[in-house]
């Protein structure tokens, strides 16, 4: 996995949807007009690998978002199952609704989602999964999510599909962490006609131990969370929704999904 210090971030980010250009939508989807309020729909894929830093693929598995071994919240209205276009059925994708509520224009900060209890064989299950680098993949409004990360080699910042279900470089190498929280950072377009368009989605994913008087989502200490595979885990889920504006008027797909700036 590639990950970038929190260090550089904010900054980083807002340097990065300036030319954000790996974010496309996916076939058999279009863009989509809202009026500002209006909720805009967030999907989960399939989990699905990605390349480490070593540049070797760790797993050829996928696997479905609502696996009860992940214990990722899940909708008060039940899951469901998204009909699929021919363009995501080529995909091989599996999308579901998700719980999380996000509303054009509408900042947030620190929504807590739900809480659940991790034991230990299955906390053995999720740290397996991190050491394989398995991303959590999104779809808001037909836009896959990407996250922002630095190759350790050349220094370059790229963007790649999905984002990481926890982290295990470096010191996290023989005991991973797992990504808790949430940094939404949506970009959006305003339309001739006066609506606005959803045009990049970005995710900083963090780990952030819960006090007992509640989440903070503080990102700027380091206190991650560590699953423990001998004990039941208590783990919060919470997010943070930030817009910021575009000229672009639609989101394509002009080079890989690994484009640098």
């Amino acid at each position: 996995m590639l990950s970038a210090a929190i260090s550089w971030r904010s900054t980083a980010a807002l340097l990065a949807f300036t030319s954000f250009a790996n974010a496309f939508y996916l076939p058999g989807s279009a863009p989509r007009d809202y009026q500002r309020g209006e909720q805009v729909p967030v999907y989960v894929n399939a989990l699905t690998p990605v390349i480490a830093a070593d540049a070797k693929l760790k797993s050829m598995i996928n696997y479905d978002y609502y696996n009860p071994r992940f214990h990722f919240c899940q909708p008060p209205e039940g899951v469901k199952k998204q009909s699929e276009s021919l363009g995501s059925i080529l995909f091989g994708d599996r999308i579901f609704n998700s719980p999380y509520k996000i509303s054009m224009l509408q900042n947030s900060t620190c929504n807590k989602l739900c809480e659940v209890k991790i034991p230990g064989e299955d906390a053995k299950f999720m740290n397996d999964r991190i050491l394989e680098d398995q991303a959590i993949n999104w779809l808001v409004d037909g836009l896959p999510a990407s996250e922002l990360k630095q190759d350790p080699k050349s220094g370059e910042f790229f963007y790649d599909m999905g984002f990481n279900l926890g982290n295990d470089d470096d010191k996290y190498a023989e005991k991973p962490i797992l990504h808790n929280h949430y940094d939404v950072m949506l970009k959006y377009h305003v339309t001739s006609g006066g609506n606005y368009r959803v045009v990049g989605v970005l995710v900083w994913p963090y780990s952030i131990v819960t006090p007992p008087t509640g989440p903070t989502c503080d990102t700027s200490r380091e206190n991650p969370v560590y699953l423990a595979e001998d004990k039941v885990n208590d783990v919060t889920w919470t997010y943070s929704v930030t817009w910021s504006e575009s000229e672009t008027p639609w989101a394509s797909l002009v080079t890989t999904n690994r484009t640098c700036f």
